[in-house]
């Protein structure tokens, strides 16, 4: 599957609804049905505890390296590099929207954090004062790798004979681009969890929230410019 059809799929807007039902779905049963996820939550946990004994180094390991692409600093970062490279290359709209994607992506998740007040495993206690529903590391990960996929790195695939342009070509080729969209959240996600600072519905409900986000802004990425586009045409007549 190559990038424009994928990223046609993720931008229709049944994605971004049937993600919002889900997460509205989650939050309802965190609400009115704690007991029933936290022993779905409690076992997964206690697994993962299980498995890795008391290494402190695989949790740091885990929830630093693993889940790299989630992290705040590192986004925000990328919504930089993304707004400064299209921008410079005459896509201006597409730089500001990803910025902007990324900032509210921030935002939304502090909210429903706040909203919920989910406690995170008595590990992580210690050392972080946030909560815990949704993982904002695997949210932001799913809507950073979705505009680095299918908005910048298409810009920069343009078919000249630079190295960005070489490497933009490669990374977007339909054999790999699948693989990375899926594999980099699905990373983060088993990061947050063995690392001991998430449960496995944080990181679910970081997913579906992740998508409905990036779902959102493909759709806006999408139809923005075609109406300008469209109005600028009607003027004109």
């Amino acid at each position: 599957m190559n990038v424009e059809r994928l990223r046609s799929r993720l931008s229709d807007p049944k994605v971004f609804w049937a993600t919002s039902m889900l997460v509205l779905a989650l939050y309802i049963l965190m609400k009115k049905s704690l007991e029933s996820l936290n022993s779905l939550d409690s076992a997964v946990h206690d697994w993962v505890s299980a498995s890795i004994g008391e290494s402190e180094a695989v949790r740091v390991v885990a929830r630093e390296g693993l889940a790299f692409f989630g992290h705040f600093e590192f986004a925000i970062a990328m919504g930089v590099i993304m707004l400064v490279s299209l921008w410079s290359r005459g896509f201006k709209f597409e730089g500001v929207l990803s910025a902007f994607t990324l900032l509210s992506s921030w935002i939304i998740i502090r909210m429903m954090k706040i909203n919920l007040t989910r406690e995170r495993p008595d590990y992580a206690l210690d050392f972080m004062e946030s909560y815990a529903w949704p993982s904002g590391h695997v949210t932001i990960s799913v809507v950073l790798v979705g505009l680095i996929l299918f908005v910048w790195l298409p810009r920069l695939a343009d078919g000249s004979d630079t190295a960005a342009s070489r490497l933009a070509t490669r990374i977007t080729r339909p054999q790999l681009i699948g693989w990375l969209f899926i594999g980099i959240p699905i990373l983060t996600a088993a990061g947050r969890i063995v690392g001991g600072v998430h449960w496995f519905t944080d990181t679910l409900a970081g997913l579906m929230t992740g998508l409905a986000l990036l779902s959102a802004s493909l759709w806006l990425h999408e139809k923005l410019p075609a109406a300008n586009r469209q109005s600028a045409g009607d003027e004109s007549e």
